[in-house]
């Protein structure tokens, strides 16, 4: 018989609750509440008091929860609480939360066995995925050789695609994001992938094409809450929108008022 050693954990449910808590505040900014439904050896969720729909489409979106997954989540059509997170949700900011990876998990009454623990080396170089797209950051190229590029030439978006050209063959994707919320100085910025990590590019104004235009003197390299900010304003302003178009949308049906009437 060949017999091998593996190392476990055994966390009751209340320490699971705390672990998902500890996450969901990490993306919300004030604690949640919350509470471990168990009903089997094969199923598990998290029950807390009602969150607002927007709170729980926040921490979906910025913990990265994939959106195919979400509606396990959502409440029914119109409503606008939700009252637990499905199992995947759970176990995805459960897992998000801990610094070690496992090979097994076991269900229990009492708790979660986790089985084959070792580090997560989360600081480890490598490949990451980022917009579906799996990239090595040490072979980007740097935030000199963008910016180096752009005042070469007329510092607008259509250069920007010129320069991500090569990201596109190679990775199927640009490797920029157009992030159009902007304030008093700036209409908005492009997110763009570098070297060093992630380089904002304020634009401020468009040309007669409607090419927007970089303002470089204010370009910068983003932190990791910079982007946790962005993304919560981004959920906001998504919501928001999404809300006022359901509004009309309401309206429109009930009126009976089709496109082009008047």
């Amino acid at each position: 018989m060949n017999l091998c050693e593996k190392s476990c954990y055994f966390l009751s449910w209340p320490e699971v609750a705390n672990i998902i808590a500890a996450e969901t505040e990490k993306y919300l900014g004030h604690p949640v509440q919350c509470r471990v439904q168990y009903d089997d050896d094969t199923y598990w969720c998290m029950d807390q008091p009602a969150l607002p729909l927007h709170e729980a489409c926040q921490i979906m979106y910025l913990s990265g929860f994939p959106a195919e997954n979400w509606q396990d989540t959502l409440p029914d059509e119109g409503g606008t609480v939700t009252n637990g997170f499905g199992m995947e949700l759970s176990e995805h900011l459960f897992r998000k939360n801990l610094d070690f990876a496992w090979k097994r998990k076991f269900i229990t009454s009492e708790g979660l066995w986790l089985v084959g623990v070792s580090p997560n080396h989360k600081g480890k170089v490598g490949p990451v995925t980022i917009g579906g797209a799996e990239v090595n950051f040490d072979e980007l190229k740097s935030e000199d050789e963008l910016l180096n590029f752009l005042i070469e030439n007329d510092c607008t978006h259509t250069d920007l695609m010129e320069f991500c050209e090569d990201y596109k063959k190679r990775y199927g994707n640009d490797l920029c994001w157009l992030y159009p919320i902007g304030d008093s100085s700036r209409l908005g910025e492009c997110l763009v992938l570098v070297r060093e990590g992630v380089l904002s590019l304020p634009y401020t104004f468009y040309l007669d094409n409607a090419n927007l235009v970089f303002e470089l003197s204010a370009a910068s390299l983003l932190h990791s809450e910079q982007l946790v900010q962005l993304s919560k304003d981004w959920v906001l302003f998504s919501a928001d929108l999404q809300h006022a178009m359901s509004d009309m949308e309401a309206y429109l049906r009930n009126s009976g008022k089709l496109g082009g009437q008047k």
